[in-house]
């Protein structure tokens, strides 16, 4: 195997998303042979042809690892694992930020929201008629147009001793839309 490499072998470089390595052969017979050698030792190799050539391969990044150490490169190996975790990492934490600002601009888009239909009721409802729960998350609402339902539980724990889970929050929100578009159709707007 490790002659075959050397020869017509080939590994991509492990920064890339897709992981490949790869000896290319004329003969079907010999790729034939090869494959069974790789797969002798649960390498699951594969076959393709390309270009009138035959090519044997695998994808797994670990397998590559694996065949690379059979080879006797370990060194190689040892380079070929660390930059593919360091590449992994990184994705990792790029999907997490990711998805932190995703969440983040949800909440925002959300606030918004509340915060328009809060608003127009204060011009447009008589506020003593609304209950005075909804009253008091209007204004921990206006008063933090960036927090998340979590912190506005927070505050109306600490600041106003009133005990609430995130749905009854949502609950209370989908409330002061519903009065909003209640109001606004009853003003024919």
């Amino acid at each position: 195997i490790s002659g075959a490499f050397l020869a017509r072998g080939s590994v991509n470089d492990p920064q890339t998303s897709k992981y490949h390595f790869e000896i290319t052969l004329d003969d079907p017979k010999n790729a034939l042979f090869v494959q069974q050698i790789m797969n002798n030792f649960d390498f699951n190799a594969k076959i393709i042809k390309r270009r009138n050539r035959i090519v044997v391969y695998l994808k797994d990044a670990e397998k590559i690892v694996d065949m690379i150490r059979f080879m006797g490169a370990n060194n190689q190996a040892f380079h070929y694992e660390d930059i593919r975790i360091e590449r992994d990492f990184n994705n990792s934490i790029n999907r997490i930020i990711n998805c932190e600002v995703a969440n983040e601009q949800k909440t925002l888009s959300a606030a918004k929201e509340q915060i328009k239909y809060i608003k127009y009721l204060e011009y447009n409802y008589p506020l003593e008629k609304i209950d005075p729960k909804i009253l008091t998350v209007m204004k921990v609402r206006l008063d933090n147009p960036e927090a998340s339902l979590v912190e506005l539980i927070e505050i109306l724990r600490d600041e106003y001793g009133q005990a609430i889970s995130k749905p009854g929050l949502s609950h209370r929100f989908a409330k002061i839309k519903e009065l909003a578009v209640e109001q606004n159709k009853n003003r024919g707007n």
